[in-house]
């Protein structure tokens, strides 16, 4: 479900805090990956009444979500039409953070698997009726297909990762059908353990780069071990061991890479932070797009790389053992 993180988050200012016109408006964040067994799409409404704050109607579920919707999913190249069930975010693992929204219900729109195969040639069609004489809301978008990774190299018996403190490291892959824009993360696992004590597996998630449209990004080999370093607790009682990396590349299509375009196109320090708005929906305001999630587990890295973890200037201090 979950895609470029932050992405389905909702930012709140003070100018949220505004009473006007009492009006319906859908809004919509769903994104379709093959590379996923089950689909979520999220579905509320905005917060416009006349008589009481948007605030305040963020914490009121009956005013964030809709009573009842019909909601589906459309193969416009098959016909094939399926309807989406609701159900409890909380309950299925996927709590709602903190913030000014309600937590309880979190509810969102599922798709299980099976019921639709999503097929990088075919439109898919979100269709949602809200009664009461309601324009139908609507939005297509296409399927990202796989992006393989090339660099670390997946056919590898061993495939291995050379963090350097002077050259730069390459990753690669190929790109997927429809693709247009990829993030690259990198989840660090190892095992730590007070000193005598037993090894607990530990994990650390880094962002590697973003919103980058070629197959391929180099990294400063440096960086590894500083965010390692700014992230991991040094402590002389603590003892760990690099167990292996995950090497993670999310590919998202054009309706994804305009909508971030659009968002940062006026933030920039001489903007009047009057910032536009993308939609890709019939009515309301949201994103219906696509994404697709490539992984590569069990990455090594090099014996130079390990040498350097355990014993560099930049990580010594976090006790790795190799």
């Amino acid at each position: 479900m979950l895609l470029l993180i932050g992405l389905l988050s909702f930012s709140c200012s003070n100018e949220l805090n505004v009473i006007e016109e009492k009006k319906d408006i859908p809004i919509v964040y769903g994104f379709l990956a093959a590379s996923d067994s089950t689909q979520y799409i999220r579905i509320e409404r905005a917060f416009v009444d006349e008589s009481i704050s948007a605030l305040d109607l963020a914490q009121i579920p009956d005013s964030l979500y809709y009573d009842q919707l019909d909601v589906s999913l459309l193969d416009e190249t098959t016909g094939i039409e399926v309807n989406l069930n609701r159900i409890d975010g909380n309950i299925e693992g996927f709590p709602r953070e903190e913030g000014a929204f309600a937590q309880d219900p979190n509810y969102l729109y599922k798709l299980d698997a099976g019921r639709l195969e999503l097929n990088d040639s075919h439109i898919y069609q979100l269709k949602i009726i809200r009664g009461d004489n309601l324009p139908l809301v609507t939005a297509s978008t296409n399927i990202v297909g796989e992006s393989n990774l090339i660099t670390p190299n997946p056919l590898s018996l061993n495939p291995v990762l050379d963090f350097d403190y002077v050259d730069k490291t390459t990753f690669s892959w190929g790109s997927g059908e429809n693709a247009a824009i990829y993030d690259i993360f990198l989840n660090v696992n190892y095992d730590e353990r007070p000193t005598g004590g037993v090894y607990e597996g530990r994990q650390f998630t880094w962002k590697v780069a973003s919103n980058l449209t070629t197959v391929s990004h180099r990294q400063d080999g440096r960086e590894f071990y500083t965010k390692l370093a700014s992230n991991l607790e040094a402590d002389s009682n603590l003892e760990r061991r690099f167990r292996g990396c995950e090497v993670i590349v999310v590919a998202g299509n054009a309706e994804l890479q305009e909508y971030l375009r659009v968002g940062q196109a006026n933030l920039g320090i001489t903007s009047t932070q009057d910032v536009p708005i993308y939609t890709n929906l019939s009515e309301g305001r949201g994103i219906f797009a696509s994404r697709f999630t490539t992984k590569l587990e069990e990455v090594k890295l090099t014996p130079k790389s390990l040498d350097s973890l355990a014993n560099g200037s930049i990580t010594k201090a976090l006790n790795f053992r190799i």
